[in-house]
């Protein structure tokens, strides 16, 4: 690797030990390096590896249709997602035995977005109505094919709403999710009206079709 020989030819010798750190595509490059170059690091780093990367954008467009689109107006304020996240610790945090504000275990939290529902007594507006409650749930679901298939896990409880959720629940259309569909050479057949099932159908067929690099491959 180039920047091996960069290291040895400015310190005069070899490096002792070579770790990788990456996230998102990044991620998904360290796993791609596990595979095919197991020799090349002596360890591996891998965040939020963007694996799968068709479903993944199907997905990430799903959360925006769900928040808002086509509105341009996200339908549930940042002021309340970051209200929900706080929730979210509060029901599962202690499941794992250790209240620190972490959840260890996300698959084990069964979040319940109801326990924000307003009431006639809630004076501050920092709960949420029904239609707000029931688009968190779905936020919080797996997204499921036509047949029933699992397309993509669900948002992860403790995740948080920062840095890529801030573009995902804006009211508009997450800006990955819709380049990677308006460049594929199956766009014609994706409906805007993202949401509705042509949707997960179009992602789906051009899953096979469009998958430059292998980015849907570990």
């Amino acid at each position: 690797m180039v920047s091996k020989k960069v290291v040895k030819a400015y310190y005069s010798h070899a490096h002792t030990k070579s770790y990788y750190v990456g996230c998102s595509t990044g991620g998904r490059q360290g796993f791609r390096a596990i595979q095919d170059f197991p020799k090349d690091f002596d360890g591996v780093l891998a965040g939020a590896p963007a694996f799968d990367f068709n479903h993944l954008q199907g997905w990430s467009g799903m959360l925006s249709r769900y928040t808002g689109v086509p509105s341009g107006k996200p339908n549930i304020s940042s002021e309340l997602l970051q209200i929900v996240a706080k929730d979210v610790i509060a029901q599962c945090d202690a499941l794992d035995g250790v209240e620190d504000g972490i959840i260890d275990n996300p698959d084990s939290c069964d979040y319940r977005p109801g326990a924000l529902l307003c009431n006639k007594n809630a004076g501050d507006g920092l709960c949420l109505t029904a239609s707000q409650v029931e688009t968190v749930r779905k936020i919080f679901s797996p997204l499921y094919g036509t047949k029933g298939e699992l397309l993509f896990p669900r948002y992860d409880p403790g995740a948080g709403f920062s840095v890529f959720a801030v573009l995902l629940f804006s009211g508009n259309l997450f800006t990955f999710a819709q380049d990677w569909a308006r460049y594929g050479e199956r766009w014609k057949e994706i409906i805007w009206v993202i949401g509705h099932r042509p949707m997960l159908m179009s992602f789906t067929m051009i899953r096979h079709t469009l998958d430059p690099t292998t980015v849907s491959k570990p």
